[in-house]
Parts: structure tokens; sequence; C-alpha cells
């Protein structure tokens, strides 16, 4: 049970360059959003009304995606170098291994998710055009096992980003226009499934 409000304004009133980012709730119901500006990350502050820094010092390089695994007791945080890993209760992160020659950075928008080969993570990734991704974890959630890429330079790619995973799919925008003036066009909403092989 949840003793956290459902919803709130939660003010940032630390100084300095922040930009919020993606948010994930841990299994107490507490927010943590990441802040690609300073490497922080921020949650609630012990007033329930602002939000604080987690750690004394930013550990994370321009971090955006962020994902509670199921238990709700680790959070996996993608920054421009990689994922990593916070224990929540232990207060500790670190970078997951990952197989050599992979490149795990820029992740925005990533998603804990089970299917019938164990628990991954998916994630739109912001390198060229962009891709989809899906990293397999080992049994202890510690590191990456495998990578797979569900869709990468798709023609109707224009900046994707964030998404939902609904079942086995995973929907996400195709063509947020983020990096580029111009007039807007139709928003494409594309799926991939989560459960290949």
């Amino acid at each position: 049970t949840c003793a956290l409000p459902i919803s709130g304004i939660y003010r940032l009133t630390l100084p300095g360059r922040n930009v919020l980012n993606d948010v994930a709730v841990d299994g107490r119901g507490r927010p943590f959003a990441t802040d690609t500006a300073d490497g922080q990350l921020y949650t609630l502050a012990a007033d329930g009304q602002s939000l604080a820094a987690v750690f004394d010092a930013p550990p994370y390089f321009r971090p955006n995606g962020i994902a509670a695994d199921d238990a709700g007791t680790a959070l996996f945080v993608a920054d421009a170098t990689g994922v990593h890993r916070f224990d929540i209760a232990a207060h500790t992160t670190r970078r997951l291994a990952q197989p050599r020659g992979s490149a795990l950075g820029q992740l925005d928008g990533m998603y804990f998710v089970r299917t019938a080969q164990g628990a991954q993570l998916a994630g739109i990734q912001g390198i060229g055009s962009g891709r989809v991704i899906a990293l397999d974890l080992s049994p202890q959630l510690d590191a990456v096992m495998r990578v797979h890429v569900l869709e990468s330079d798709h023609p109707l790619f224009d900046g994707p980003t964030t998404g939902a995973v609904v079942g086995s799919q995973l929907y996400f925008i195709a063509n947020s226009q983020l990096w580029a003036p111009r007039s807007p066009r139709e928003t494409v909403i594309l799926k991939v499934p989560l459960d290949a092989p």
C-alpha cells in the first residue's frame, strides 16, 4: 500500500541548472527523477512537499531513462556511459557490466520487463538515427548478458523517444521531432515485441 499522494506538485528549490527528465516509482511508492543537467537523482524530501537530491555528489553523466525492478528495490538508471543499478536500501550505485563491444549509453525511456527469457531492460536509444534495444539481465539483475536490437534506422524515425510497455509489446514515439526546428508533423507511434528470441 502506498501512503504517498497519487499526484501533486513537488518543487525543486535547490540552486543550479536542472533538467528533470524521466521518472520511476519504487516499491514504497516514492518517485525518483533523473536530472540530465546535473547528473543527480531526485526524490521526495522529508517534508513531503519538495524534491531532494539522492546523492551528496551527482554520480551520473547526463542521466535520462530510469526503471524500477519488479520488486521495487532497485532502480536502473541510464546515462551517457551505460546503465547503472541503484540499490535503494543500501544507497549504492554502480554501472552494470555489459558485453564487450556493446554501446548502451543514451537510453531515453527505459523499462524493466519479465519475458519468457527472463528479466530485461528495454529502451529507446539516441544513437545515430535511433534504435530500440532489449538487454537481457543476469538472474541477480547486476549485469547485462546480451543485447538485442529490436528496431534500428526505421524510415519513420525522427528523434525516437519515450514509450510504454503493454503486455509483451513496447509502444514508443517514433518521431518526437526534437532535434531540428520545423513545422510539426503528425506523431507516429510504433510497437515492437519484447519476447522475440
